[in-house]
């Protein structure tokens, strides 16, 4: 393995871009570094995308103790807001064989290395947060969760609490940017407004504090 190092925190999505254009190989996997995967969660996903029509694999996002669901997929919201799909659900209720979604996490994820150069890889202007959501809308095939792929996550590590000045800054502002990106005028302007009063109070609230991005991405 080697390691890239920056001297400044590049955020995620660059740092994300430049190891993706110093990797090599057929397929290329995001793994997020608060998680411990489970043995085995590769196999799956590569045997995914060895079907033409699959553009993303992706697997079970899970409690630090492996018992509850965090994500088994993301559904994305007529806003471009994304959920984790049966989140705080026991992990009983997976599915039990691959399933088509509406989009992957980030945290647990393999793509088509090439595709993914050829898209462009992940949106840098929104630093972190909402990237993988813009990724997937503009995949030309199918993403698909395969239960037997999965890892055991720790919130806090890359952005504090869930309540975290730096994501809620981040999460708000990056998920405007993904409606501007993607809806057509009419449901833009419709996402705006239902999203405008949650969106602006949160910003408003954090202005001044913006945070400073962690000191070092790898």
């Amino acid at each position: 393995a080697r390691a890239l190092r920056f001297e400044e925190n590049i955020g995620f999505c660059a740092g994300c871009n430049r190891g993706a254009e110093a990797a090599s190989g057929r397929l290329l996997a995001f793994v997020n570094f608060d998680g411990e995967v489970e043995p085995g969660w590769d196999t799956p996903l590569a045997a995914l995308l060895d079907d033409p029509t699959v553009s993303i694999a992706t697997g079970l996002l899970l409690s630090s103790d492996g018992e509850v669901i965090q994500a088994a997929g993301l559904a994305i919201a007529p806003n471009t807001a994304v959920v984790g799909r049966l989140d705080m659900l026991p992990r009983s209720a997976a599915p039990g064989e691959p399933i088509d979604v509406p989009a992957a996490t980030g945290a647990l994820m393999m793509v088509r290395w090439q595709e993914f150069l050829d898209l462009g890889g992940f949106y840098e202007p929104f630093f972190m947060y909402g990237e993988e959501a813009d990724y997937c809308l503009r995949v030309p095939g199918r993403i698909v969760l395969h239960p037997d792929s999965a890892m055991r996550h720790e919130y806090g590590h890359a952005s504090g609490p869930q309540r975290s000045v730096t994501r809620l800054y981040w999460g708000s502002r990056n998920r405007l940017i993904n409606a501007a990106r993607h809806l057509p005028p009419a449901s833009l302007a419709k996402s705006v407004v239902a999203s405008l009063g949650f969106d602006v109070l949160t910003l408003a609230q954090l202005r001044g504090r913006a945070p400073a991005p962690p000191a070092t991405v790898e």
